[in-house]
């Protein structure tokens, strides 16, 4: 999974284990998560539910640590999970990363870890979990504005 490298007030600094090329570090908050480009200049890349004070406090620890951090990392493959937290499941495909927030697709917050890692890319564009016929566009996470349907259970 992933190897925490450094835990500061209640942040946690990971790098997943099988990634992107260019160098980052996730961040988990009690509330939040959010993803760095350590490289070439130091830039948010993905943030969720993170106050602006802690994303502040965290670019200056970040600041901090940045050439332990870049140590860190690893080559991506085309489709794979890399993370799953209390706030959604992290995964790559084709050298981007994504993340799957629970609070919008809640059904997959019930399976277990084993059959969240069981997902599987559906070209075009779709994640499947088809064990439990769950279906998630690509464009739906990169462009969630576009589609007003909530999944309602």
């Amino acid at each position: 999974m992933s190897p925490t490298f450094l835990k500061f007030k209640s942040y946690t600094f990971y790098v997943n284990s099988r990634e992107e090329s260019r160098k980052h570090i996730h961040v988990q908050t009690l509330d939040g998560e959010l993803k760095i480009w350590l490289e070439p200049e130091m830039e948010i890349d993905k943030i969720y539910n993170v106050k602006p004070k802690e994303v502040r406090e965290i670019l200056q620890i970040v600041k901090e640590h940045k050439n332990e951090f870049i140590k860190n990392g690893k080559n991506t493959s085309i489709f794979e999970i890399t993370g799953i937290t209390r706030h959604g499941i992290w995964f790559i495909l084709d050298n981007k990363e994504y993340l799957i927030p629970f609070k919008d697709y809640p059904m997959l917050k019930r399976l277990s870890v084993e059959d969240l890692l069981n997902a599987s890319f559906s070209p075009p564009e779709h994640i499947y979990w088809k064990k439990h016929d769950i279906d998630i566009e690509l464009s739906a996470l990169e462009n969630p504005e576009k589609y007003n349907l909530i999944y309602k259970e």
